[in-house]
């Protein structure tokens, strides 16, 4: 499985829109664990096209493969029920980064997180709802024991 996850990584770097980054460094850099890290938070594996871009030639030699290698362990960390669920119950977007052995799980765990989300944001609208006629009634009530008492 991680070998097929790796090759639809691979795929996925030679294509698409790169971001931006303000400044590039090609030297010295943990391309494994960058990669990791770029996974592990669910960011885009096309994170590295900016570096890659701007090193051109000067970009350490295996420098594309570490990061891969790094980002793959970090997208199976991230790609899962409980981050789904996470990214859903604070209403968050569902990413589109995981491979396609993991997207279900994780679409799964967005779908009941953003269920839950829902619900508790329609009782919290009901409890103001509940509030608002409870302050309405006192004021009422109040209204008519001042115009009972004159």
């Amino acid at each position: 499985m991680k070998q097929q996850i790796f090759g639809l990584l691979i795929a996925a770097s030679l294509s698409g829109c790169a971001g931006s980054v303000k400044e590039v460094s090609c030297a010295g850099l943990d391309w494994e664990d960058f990669g990791y890290q770029t996974g592990k938070k669910g960011k885009s594996v096309r994170t590295f096209d900016p570096y890659r871009d701007g090193c051109g030639e000067n970009l350490e030699p295996g420098a594309m493969n570490q990061y891969l290698d790094g980002y793959t362990r970090g997208i199976i960390e991230f790609c899962t029920y409980e981050n789904g669920y996470e990214l859903g119950s604070e209403n968050k977007a569902l990413p589109d980064v995981c491979p396609t052995e993991l997207k279900p799980a994780f679409a799964k765990g967005h779908s009941v997180g953003i269920i839950e989300f829902r619900e508790k944001l329609s009782k919290l609208k009901r409890f103001n709802e509940d509030e608002a006629s409870m302050q309405e009634r006192t004021s009422a009530e109040k209204a008519a024991d001042t115009s009972y008492g004159k």
